[in-house]
C-alpha cells in the first residue's frame, strides 16, 4: 500500500487533473453540511424533550404547596 506524500500531490494533479480534487472537496463539504444539520436536528430534539426552567420551578412550587398542606393537615389532626 502506498501512502500519498505531499510532494506527489503536484504530480498527481498534472497527471489526473483537478476534477478528482474538486469532486472530493464537494463531497467533503456536503458531508460536513449533513453532519451540521444532523447535529442541529439532534440538539433541537433534545431541547424539546427537556422541561424548561420555568416548568421545573412551577413543579417545585406545587410540590412545596402539597408538602405544606400535608404538614398542616397532620398538625390539625394531632390532639
Amino acid at each position: 500500500m502506498s501512502y500519498p506524500y505531499p510532494q506527489d500531490r503536484h504530480r498527481d494533479r498534472r497527471e489526473k487533473g483537478e476534477t478528482e480534487y474538486r469532486e472530493a472537496r464537494q463531497a467533503m463539504s456536503g458531508a460536513e453540511e449533513a453532519q451540521a444539520a444532523a447535529a442541529e436536528y439532534a440538539g433541537e430534539q433534545r431541547s424539546g424533550d427537556e422541561p424548561s426552567i420555568a416548568d421545573i420551578e412551577e413543579n417545585l412550587e406545587e410540590a412545596a404547596r402539597e408538602v405544606q398542606r400535608s404538614i398542616a393537615e397532620e398538625d390539625e389532626s394531632r390532639p
